[in-house]
């Protein structure tokens, strides 16, 4: 039985810098995890920030499904001698799933699910980005925090003008009700999540610059967030 490589500051330091530059609003509302917890979550959306990069930037289909399938094999596979030069990237979430922090099938279905938009030219990003967030939530709580992961992880990825059913749900009435629910399960980031896409529904850059989030976020914990501000 190998033993299990415990990452070191370093490694969590790359995880949540490499979610910073990819979007620093949602590498902030995992402040208050613990590391462990922090640097999965940075991790898989950095993941998916990568699969989405790999669909969008070729212009030819084939091309982006050549891009998705190099993740899926390589992170099918443990390190070799035979890959010098890898991807940071690949090297932390190898190292999750060696330590037992997520399990490599869950992973590999997460590619799968980025892999069916280069199979279908109208499907969107959306569903990939919410089977994402549903992964994060399974794995940093349960299957219910999974689905409500979800539905907020769609709203985060998705279109500008949401429906009345989305708006609905992130309307005040139910941001209070989820925040007394994350205070029982302690899933804060769940509730920092929600209030990120209300604000991005309202202004797509509103919270981009906010030096102050951190602190906001905080607040918002402590005192609730009304949608209507």
């Amino acid at each position: 039985m190998t033993s299990k490589r415990m990452p070191d500051h370093q490694f969590h330091q790359d995880s949540i810098n490499a979610l910073k530059a990819q979007d620093p609003s949602i590498a902030l509302i995992f402040s208050f995890e613990t590391t462990q917890r922090r640097s999965l979550a940075a991790n898989l959306l950095c993941l998916s920030g990568e699969l989405e990069n790999a669909i969008r930037i070729p212009k030819e289909p084939m091309l982006a499904a050549i891009r998705v399938q190099w993740w899926f094999d390589t992170l099918a596979n443990d390190a070799s001698a035979h890959q010098p030069n890898i991807a940071p990237l690949v090297v932390r979430l190898r190292t999750h799933i060696h330590n037992d922090d997520i399990k490599r099938d869950d992973i590999l279905k997460l590619i799968e699910a980025w892999q069916s938009c280069t199979m279908d030219e109208t499907a969107s990003s959306t569903d990939a980005w919410g089977a994402c967030w549903q992964l994060i939530g399974r794995y940093l709580g349960d299957d219910e925090v999974g689905i409500a992961a979800q539905k907020i992880g769609t709203v985060l990825h998705g279109q500008k003008m949401p429906n009345t059913a989305t708006t609905k749900q992130l309307d005040s009435a139910h941001l209070n009700a989820l925040r007394l629910q994350v205070r029982k399960n302690r899933q804060w980031w769940l509730y920092f999540a929600a209030i990120i896409a209300c604000l991005r529904l309202s202004d797509d850059h509103v919270e981009t610059d906010d030096h102050l989030l951190v602190w906001r976020l905080l607040g918002w914990r402590l005192f609730g967030f009304n949608a209507q501000d």
